[in-house]
Protein backbone atom coordinates (compact mmCIF):
# COMPACT_ATOMS: atom_id res chain seq x y z
CA UNK A 1 0.00 0.00 0.00
CA UNK A 2 1.32 3.16 -1.00
CA UNK A 3 -0.01 5.96 1.09
CA UNK A 4 2.70 8.99 -0.25
CA UNK A 5 1.96 12.25 1.30
CA UNK A 6 -0.10 10.25 4.08
CA UNK A 7 2.98 9.43 6.11
CA UNK A 8 3.75 11.31 8.62
CA UNK A 9 8.07 10.15 9.24
CA UNK A 10 8.33 11.05 12.80
CA UNK A 11 11.58 8.42 13.05
CA UNK A 12 9.31 6.49 15.39
CA UNK A 13 9.96 2.73 16.58
CA UNK A 14 6.18 2.03 17.03
CA UNK A 15 4.04 3.43 14.41
CA UNK A 16 0.61 3.70 13.16
CA UNK A 17 -0.33 2.99 9.80
CA UNK A 18 -0.23 6.45 9.25
CA UNK A 19 3.68 6.85 10.48
CA UNK A 20 2.60 8.72 13.89
CA UNK A 21 3.42 7.19 16.75
CA UNK A 22 1.33 4.90 18.82
CA UNK A 23 0.44 6.47 22.45
CA UNK A 24 3.76 4.94 24.62
CA UNK A 25 1.41 2.55 26.61
CA UNK A 26 0.06 0.93 23.33
CA UNK A 27 3.74 -1.47 22.62
CA UNK A 28 4.37 -2.06 26.33
CA UNK A 29 0.58 -3.23 26.70
CA UNK A 30 0.82 -5.78 23.49
CA UNK A 31 4.32 -6.75 25.21
CA UNK A 32 2.49 -7.56 28.66
CA UNK A 33 -0.55 -9.71 26.63
CA UNK A 34 2.65 -11.49 25.01
CA UNK A 35 4.22 -12.61 28.33
CA UNK A 36 1.05 -13.07 29.67
CA UNK A 37 -0.18 -15.61 26.31
CA UNK A 38 3.00 -17.39 26.93
CA UNK A 39 2.85 -18.01 30.26
CA UNK A 40 -0.90 -19.16 30.08
CA UNK A 41 0.00 -21.86 27.22
CA UNK A 42 3.29 -23.48 29.06
CA UNK A 43 2.92 -25.30 31.67
CA UNK A 44 6.36 -25.45 33.01
CA UNK A 45 7.44 -22.81 35.95
CA UNK A 46 10.42 -22.56 34.81
CA UNK A 47 9.73 -21.74 31.42
CA UNK A 48 7.48 -18.99 32.04
CA UNK A 49 8.65 -15.84 31.34
CA UNK A 50 8.87 -12.59 33.85
CA UNK A 51 6.93 -9.31 33.33
CA UNK A 52 9.30 -7.06 32.69
CA UNK A 53 9.13 -3.73 30.96
CA UNK A 54 9.81 -3.39 27.26
CA UNK A 55 12.79 -1.06 27.85
CA UNK A 56 13.93 -4.30 30.29
CA UNK A 57 14.73 -5.84 26.73
CA UNK A 58 17.38 -3.79 25.77
CA UNK A 59 19.06 -4.18 29.10
CA UNK A 60 18.13 -8.03 28.35
CA UNK A 61 20.13 -7.60 25.05
CA UNK A 62 23.19 -6.09 26.36
CA UNK A 63 23.68 -8.62 28.84
CA UNK A 64 23.49 -11.51 27.35
CA UNK A 65 26.01 -10.01 24.55
CA UNK A 66 28.15 -9.41 27.47
CA UNK A 67 28.18 -12.96 28.87
CA UNK A 68 28.86 -14.17 25.59
CA UNK A 69 32.51 -12.43 25.77
CA UNK A 70 30.71 -9.53 22.73
CA UNK A 71 33.06 -6.77 22.50
CA UNK A 72 32.09 -3.78 24.26
CA UNK A 73 32.71 -1.37 21.92
CA UNK A 74 30.25 -3.76 19.83
CA UNK A 75 27.40 -3.73 22.62
CA UNK A 76 27.56 0.32 23.36
CA UNK A 77 27.37 0.78 19.72
CA UNK A 78 24.02 -1.35 19.58
CA UNK A 79 23.07 0.65 22.47
CA UNK A 80 23.68 3.59 20.91
CA UNK A 81 25.82 5.15 23.65
CA UNK A 82 28.80 7.34 22.27
CA UNK A 83 30.68 6.50 24.43
CA UNK A 84 31.49 3.21 26.20
CA UNK A 85 32.25 4.36 29.19
CA UNK A 86 28.26 5.07 29.46
CA UNK A 87 27.81 1.20 28.66
CA UNK A 88 30.44 0.32 31.07
CA UNK A 89 29.36 2.21 33.83
CA UNK A 90 25.75 0.84 33.14
CA UNK A 91 26.53 -2.79 32.66
CA UNK A 92 30.13 -2.90 34.95
CA UNK A 93 28.45 -5.63 37.49
CA UNK A 94 27.94 -7.47 34.19
CA UNK A 95 31.31 -7.30 33.19
CA UNK A 96 32.90 -7.62 36.43
CA UNK A 97 31.01 -11.04 35.77
CA UNK A 98 31.89 -11.82 32.67
CA UNK A 99 35.64 -11.00 33.94
CA UNK A 100 35.34 -13.31 36.72
CA UNK A 101 34.32 -15.99 34.07
CA UNK A 102 37.07 -15.43 32.61
CA UNK A 103 39.15 -15.71 35.13
CA UNK A 104 37.73 -19.33 36.21
CA UNK A 105 38.40 -20.27 32.40
CA UNK A 106 42.20 -19.62 32.68
CA UNK A 107 42.24 -21.16 35.76
CA UNK A 108 40.65 -24.12 34.37
CA UNK A 109 42.43 -24.32 32.07
CA UNK A 110 46.08 -24.07 33.38
CA UNK A 111 44.49 -26.47 36.72
CA UNK A 112 46.82 -30.03 36.62
CA UNK A 113 44.92 -32.94 38.49
CA UNK A 114 46.68 -34.79 40.49
CA UNK A 115 45.55 -38.38 41.06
Amino acid sequence: MNIGSAWEDGNHLFTQWNGRQLYPSTPYGMFKKIIRWHNESVTKEEYKLPEIPLHGLRHTSATLLISQNVDIRTVSGRLGHAQTSTTTDIYSHFLQKADEAASNTLENLFHIKVK
